[in-house]
C-alpha cells in the first residue's frame, strides 16, 4: 500500500512471495511500468482499494500512514482486503521533544505534506478499530541519543492481525 517506486518488491518476489504495489502517485506509477513490477493504480479519491475482499494474505504500509488524510476509510480498506495481518511505520512523534537539547529534528517527521503524527498509544488506538490484535513497538535507533544516554528510536512499527469484518 502506497508502493511508491516498488522498492521492497523485487526482494519479496525473490524470496518468493507474489507482490502486487498499491500506488497513487504518478511518477512512481511509471517507475513501476518501466521496472515491470505488478502494481494497481489507486487514486487519492477512491473509496475503495481497487482489490477484493481478502485477496492478499497480507498488506505493507511501510511510511504511508501519516500521508493518509483520512486514515480510517484507508484502514478499513486494507482489512477489507487482507486475510492475515497488516504492518505499518510511521514516524515516532514521541522523539521530537528530546532533539530538542541538539535544536534538531529529523527532516522525515515534519514533512509538509504529513496529515497524521503518532504516538504508540494513538498508532495503536487507530488500528485497533480495525483490526482484532494490534502490538505497536518502536525501532529505528537514531544516532542522537537522549543526554541520559538513551537510545531515541524514530520510527514506530505495528503489526495489526486479522481484520474486524
Amino acid at each position: 500500500m502506497g508502493c511508491g517506486a516498488g522498492a521492497c518488491g523485487p526482494a519479496l518476489i525473490a524470496a518468493g512471495h507474489r507482490w502486487t504495489g498499491l500506488e497513487v502517485n504518478p511518477d512512481c506509477l511509471q517507475l513501476l511500468e518501466q521496472s515491470g513490477l505488478p502494481f494497481r493504480h489507486a487514486t487519492r479519491r477512491t473509496e475503495r482499494f481497487p482489490c477484493t475482499d481478502e485477496e492478499f494474505d497480507e498488506a505493507i504500509c511501510i511510511e504511508v500512514l501519516e500521508h493518509i488524510e483520512h486514515p480510517k476509510p484507508f484502514l478499513k480498506e486494507v482489512s477489507r482486503i487482507i486475510r492475515k495481518r497488516a504492518l505499518f511505520s510511521v514516524p515516532n512523534i514521541e522523539v521530537i521533544p528530546y532533539f530538542k537539547d541538539w535544536e534538531t529534528v529529523p527532516w522525515y517527521m515534519l514533512e509538509g505534506d504529513h496529515k497524521n503524527f503518532f504516538t504508540h498509544t494513538s498508532l495503536h488506538e487507530l488500528l485497533a478499530r480495525h483490526f482484532l490484535r494490534v502490538e505497536v513497538f518502536s525501532y529505528g535507533e537514531h544516532p542522537l541519543r537522549t543526554r541520559d544516554g538513551i537510545a531515541l528510536h524514530a520510527h514506530l512499527c505495528a503489526v495489526a492481525e486479522q481484520a474486524v469484518a
